[in-house]
């Protein structure tokens, strides 16, 4: 076969994304909320769960997903009927804390792989977490890559300030601070070999630098506490439920990016049920219940209701392909914002 006179015999096609290239700084951010119970949709089997945990984990990081909340829908066991684990116990909670085990494996795929000895110590949870497929995210830099910003871990303080480990051959001093060791922290450098560097919020990569730089977990114990628990002042501006009941998903969109107004959002929430539906978690949500939103009009709480693939050919869509279809869908409200 011919070769092309344009042809480059020196295009390494191996990993052409390796390299993540920052965008434009940006203020707004994407969230999703997934229901704890979806851990149960797999087998009774550790392996099973951590590689279910694993594959949410890669979509989160592929659509580059800001937070993550885990609410519990009280489909299955009731996370807030047993006793929680407590911060010092390394008991497996697979089969009895799903939010619980969920959070933990998620984090520690998003923390920088040289950090996590020191920031989770040995846990059952993570017995099979070695197995799972890397997130390989922008701020899992290699040493010998070079950026303005790194995570790192507090090494040791003293009257100069705190020393941070960073994955560079050389600590980072942040000087005139003292931060408690072992403690994560995202770092903006100042170029020089073993220099200084300045401890700033996790947000700044991205607002900023354009960086994807990785999403935060949190817990929710109800579908009501995503909301009213939002971190982000003045909340969610746009939300998204996915249902099968809900409106074609392309339609959606459109008229999405069709009004300027709700084009300009700043907080993006998209929200996943699980085997039962939205519906489920709003029935099992007291909070919601004693405000007249159940189970019969649960897509209230929604600005938008959506349906990701009228016609499917099977009876459910799990929820973890749910998870990537539904962030595939809306991917261009991100990018055409």
């Amino acid at each position: 076969m011919n070769k092309s006179p344009s042809t480059n015999p020196d295009l390494d096609t191996t990993r052409p994304t390796a390299l993540y290239k920052p965008t434009t700084p940006r203020q707004h951010t994407l969230t999703v909320a997934i229901p704890a119970s979806l851990i149960h949709n797999s087998k009774r089997k550790l392996e099973l769960r951590t590689q279910l945990a694993g594959t949410i984990a890669r979509a989160l990081a592929v659509f580059c997903v800001d937070e993550v909340v885990i609410f519990d829908d009280g489909d299955g066991p009731s996370e807030s009927e047993t006793h929680p684990p407590g911060p010092n116990s390394t008991a497996l909670t697979a089969f009895s804390h799903p939010g619980h085990f969920l959070a933990m494996i998620l984090s520690y795929l998003e923390t920088p792989p040289f950090m996590r000895n020191r920031l989770f110590p040995m846990h059952e949870n993570l017995a099979k977490a070695g197995l799972l497929a890397s997130l390989d995210l922008p701020s899992h830099l290699r040493g010998t890559e070079g950026c303005d910003y790194r995570e790192g871990i507090t090494v040791r303080a003293g009257r100069e300030g705190t020393y941070v480990d960073c994955g560079l051959a050389a600590q980072r001093l942040v000087k005139g601070v003292e931060i408690p060791g072992g403690t994560r922290v995202t770092l903006r450098l100042d170029g020089e070999e073993g220099g200084e560097a300045e401890a700033v919020g996790p947000e700044v990569p991205r607002e900023e630098g354009g960086y994807y730089w990785g999403y935060s977990v949190r817990d929710a114990a109800s579908l009501s506490a995503v909301f009213t628990e939002c971190v982000w002042e003045g909340g969610y501006d746009l939300s998204v439920g996915m249902s099968e009941r809900g409106e074609e998903v392309t339609r959606t969109i459109e008229g999405i990016l069709g009004d300027k107004e709700r084009r300009g959002w700043k907080h993006l929430v998209v929200v996943f049920g699980g085997v039962k539906g939205l519906e489920e978690a709003a029935k099992n949500d007291e909070q919601l219940v004693r405000m007249g939103a159940g189970k019969e009009n649960v897509k209230e709480l929604f600005d938008y209701w959506v349906n990701l693939l009228p016609g499917q050919g099977s009876r459910t869509i799990r929820t973890e392909e749910a998870l990537w279809m539904g962030l595939m869908a809306t991917r261009r409200l991100v990018d055409e914002r």
